[in-house]
């Protein structure tokens, strides 16, 4: 037996919500679109099975239980062909990054294998490679007309706030956050990434309280005041008038509470 640890790592970035590939992976309907051989309960104590021919035309029978899952990001799990004397362990992790996600697959244990560990961990590579190329082409080409969408209503708010009397655009949290500001005061907040899609926005409390109960894409402000900031994710769902509505009052909440001076010269007068 082989005594030298080996893990398979397979790593593929994804143009897509990392929920969206979470789901692909999890979801019945969706995982048989782009891995029809395989059963997953996506659960602690879950089965898994894949029944597929190897290079030879043997049928193999590969089978697993899902040791823990975290819910939207991670899923560990035992993996085990018919003819392995013992299991090894897969462990997924689907994590958010800057314009999509990226999945990231550790597949251990092959010591256990004996001396057929290298030349079997080599081939499980080339199949996690294909299964993860499979499982991005399907979550991309789910999300594309999703994605069309937040990006026309990104650019539609970016240029509403752009275009508010005295806006500039400012990056005082760090490249990954554009900010909108009026006389040096914050009235809009936009993630520089494409994903997640969203705005923060300067809104009456009363007003804000009454708008997450009326829309799931409003929640309340994003690592800001949750009394007097909202965060409206622009998946389509807002109609864009109110979004209009919504960047103006928050402007001009902003402007209101400026000297008399600032708000002069702002109007012009």
């Amino acid at each position: 037996m082989s005594d030298e640890p080996r893990v398979v790592v397979v790593e593929v970035a994804v143009a897509a919500p990392a929920a969206e590939v979470w789901r692909a992976l999890t979801d019945d309907d969706r995982r048989h679109a782009w891995w029809p051989d395989l059963e997953l309960e996506a659960r602690v104590g879950g089965r898994l099975v894949e029944r597929w021919r190897n290079g030879a035309g043997r049928a193999v029978t590969t089978s697993g239980a899902v040791l823990s899952v975290e819910p939207p990001e991670r899923l560990r799990c035992s993996w085990r062909d018919d003819d392995w004397p013992e299991a090894t362990e897969v462990e997924l992790v689907v994590r958010d990054e800057r314009g999509g996600a990226v999945v990231r697959l550790e597949h251990a244990g092959w010591e256990r294998l004996g001396d057929a560990a290298a030349t079997l961990a080599d081939a499980h590579a080339d199949g996690w490679r294909m299964h993860l190329a499979d499982l991005k082409a399907y979550a991309e080409s789910a999300a594309e007309p999703a994605l069309r969408t937040a990006h026309a209503v990104r650019e539609a708010v970016w240029a509403r706030c752009a275009e508010q009397r005295g806006a500039t655009l400012e990056h005082p949290f760090g490249p990954e956050a554009a900010v909108f500001k009026v006389a040096g005061k914050m009235f809009a907040v936009i993630p520089i990434p494409a994903l997640p899609a969203r705005v923060t926005l300067k809104c009456e409390p009363h007003f804000g309280a009454a708008l997450v109960e009326e829309h799931a894409a409003i929640t309340p402000g994003y690592h800001t005041d949750k009394r007097h900031w909202i965060t409206v994710a622009l998946d389509g769902s807002v109609e864009q008038d109110l979004l209009d509505d919504l960047v103006d009052g928050s402007y001009d909440l902003v402007v209101a509470k400026l000297p008399k001076r600032t708000q002069a010269a702002l109007r012009g007068g």
